[in-house]
């Protein structure tokens, strides 16, 4: 997957490319100052990041609760957002992402 990485002022600038680039795969960082402060991406790449977060939430669950890692007071919600609060507490989910 191809990166690319542009100014803020770029980007506003040739947003329409901007746009072009993420429709064929490409990931686009941008920065302001020399700081990466966002990403576009495609919607379908958007989509299958948010399917991999859940699917990682609900394994994470299973495992937790088979190994009674993970408890839940009476009348708690059991979400995906609890979960990660609680994995996060124990530090499972310490993931980085940053451009390439």
């Amino acid at each position: 997957m191809k990166q690319t990485v542009m100014g803020s002022d770029e980007a506003r600038i040739n947003f329409r490319d901007v746009l072009d680039a993420v429709t064929v795969g490409e990931t686009v960082f941008v920065e302001r100052y020399g700081k990466p402060v966002a990403v576009v991406i495609s919607v379908r790449e958007y989509e299958r990041f948010q399917n991999d977060h859940q699917r990682l939430i609900e394994y994470i669950l299973a495992e937790a609760k088979a190994m009674g890692e993970i408890e839940f007071a009476p009348g708690e919600p059991i979400t995906p957002e609890t979960i990660e609060e609680k994995a996060k507490a124990k530090g499972w989910l310490q993931l980085r992402v940053e451009p390439a």
